[in-house]
This record gives structure tokens, sequence and C-alpha cells, in this order.
């Protein structure tokens, strides 16, 4: 019993934001299920509409898969490859997938808490310290979780026989990365073990933050995103464990949508 439409509750809210650009609120007041003689939405405008989809033009859209550099590694095939997988939550939210555990874990969630958790920290001071722990945290998880992907059957069987040099690892992972829904990514630069310039067209955390709130961000705001950055490049052109590894290379982001930018871009350099 009770009302069961969610999925079409999320179609028409996205259906008006690619057409119109504003994000709506959409509730099932009657439903079928319910028994009654069909089911109605209520849609209301949401009074928080400062996110712009990202409109591209043909040339644009022709233009996008020049925007990775140069590797050996097929990243559509991989992403082909990869969304045939069964990837879906178990009964305790856990993806078991390339050798990682990875959780199922929607995105408006994990926004709400890391925004909240800066509203908190920046109340005492510690605005700063909290952006950092956030960076580090992610730092830290890609070791971990880019480790386990390095190592599992699926990427020897799919992506192994493509990496020729080191730094095919790192456009693979990316890859990985894009297939698993975490962004659209583009690799602009890469220079092995010294530089990686990543761009990205749908962040989730810069999306997430103009959906809660009513203004742009005067401040970059994809810490998760910034912290992969590092940690992918620390996995794989530095040794020792993983705390010997960490801090290893620096992550600034340059450009963010959340502060109205076209897209968000990732400048990783090895500290000296």
């Amino acid at each position: 019993e009770g009302k069961v439409c969610t999925i079409p509750e999320g179609f028409i809210a996205a259906a008006l934001f690619a057409v119109t650009g504003e994000t709506y609120q959409v509730v099932e007041d009657s439903c079928m299920n319910e028994e009654k003689q069909y089911c109605r939405f209520i849609i209301s405008k949401n009074s928080k509409n400062i996110i712009k989809p990202l409109l591209l033009n043909s040339v644009e859209m022709q233009s996008l898969d020049d925007l990775d550099a140069d590797s050996n590694i097929n990243k559509q095939a991989i992403v082909d490859a990869v969304v045939t997988l069964p990837i879906f939550g178990n009964e305790d939210g856990l993806i078991p997938m390339f050798n990682v555990y990875l959780a199922n874990t929607p995105q408006t969630f994990y926004n709400l808490v890391c925004s909240r958790y800066l509203e908190e920290m920046t109340k005492v001071d510690r605005g700063t310290v909290a952006k950092l722990s956030l960076m580090r945290d992610a730092e830290f998880c890609a070791m971990n979780t880019f480790s386990g992907i390095l190592n599992s059957d699926e990427w020897q069987a799919l992506i192994k026989p493509m990496v020729k040099v080191q730094s095919d690892n790192v456009f693979g992972l990316i890859a990985v990365a894009n297939a698993l829904g975490w962004g659209r990514i583009f690799i602009r630069e890469h220079i092995q073990g010294l530089i990686l310039n990543l761009r990205v067209l749908n962040g989730y955390e810069s999306f997430g933050y103009l959906e809660l709130n009513t203004g742009a961000a005067k401040e970059a705001k994809c810490f998760m995103m910034a912290g992969i950055s590092s940690g992918v490049m620390a996995l794989i052109y530095q040794k020792g464990n993983f705390d010997e590894r960490l801090g290893s290379f620096h992550t600034n982001e340059t450009s963010c949508m959340c502060r109205e930018d076209h897209h968000c871009e990732f400048q990783t350099i090895k500290n000296k």
C-alpha cells in the first residue's frame, strides 16, 4: 500500500530541469497503488533556482572526445563494459565490485553532510581545517579504492592489456570513475609523476552546493574531487604505505561550476 511512483517523480523533475534550467519539487499525491483512478503529481517551482544546465552546442559536443590527453587507454570501451556489470547495492547498501566494497550512497546525502560539516566548523573558525580534512579523507579514500581496483579481476581482464606505460594507469582509473557515474571527467594534461590536470563537466559536489544554497559560491567547493586527484597521483607514482604517500601531491581547483564557471578544473602538482 501507499504511493510508489518515486521514479516518475524524479523523471518529471529532471525533465523540467533539462528544459528550463530551473528546479522543481514533484510530489505524488494520488496513486493507483492506493486504488485511485490515476496517479497525480503536484509540481511546484523551488525557490532556490540558480543551477544552470550544461547545454553544449554541436561543435562543443563533437569536441568532447578531444578533451582527453593522449594515452593507450580506450576510455569508451571501459565505460561500455562497466555499465553492463551488475552494479547495485546489496541489503547492506554495499556494492562488492572491483575488489572493493563501494557504498551505495545518494549524492544528495553526501553533499548535505559535507555542507553542514563545513557550516558548523566555520562557525567556530575551523573552516579551513574542515576543507583540508575533506580533501585528505578523499585522497586516502582514493588510494584505498583505486588500489583495490588495480588489483581486481575486472582490471586485469579489461584494462591491464591496454596499459603500455605507467601513466596509462591514471587514464584507466579515471575511465572507471566515469563509468561508475562519479562525473564526466577528462584528463586535460598529464606529465608522468608530476602533473595532472582534470576537467569535470558535471561534478555532483558543485551541483549539490547550488541545490542547497540560494546563491553562487565565492570559492570552489569540490573537495572530494580535489582529494581524488591527489590520491590517484600518489597511488600510481609514490612508494610506501598510504600514510607515507598522503600529501605527496597538492590539488588546486581553479574553476568551479558552483561559482558559475562553465566547468570544474583541477590542477594537481607534486609537492617538493
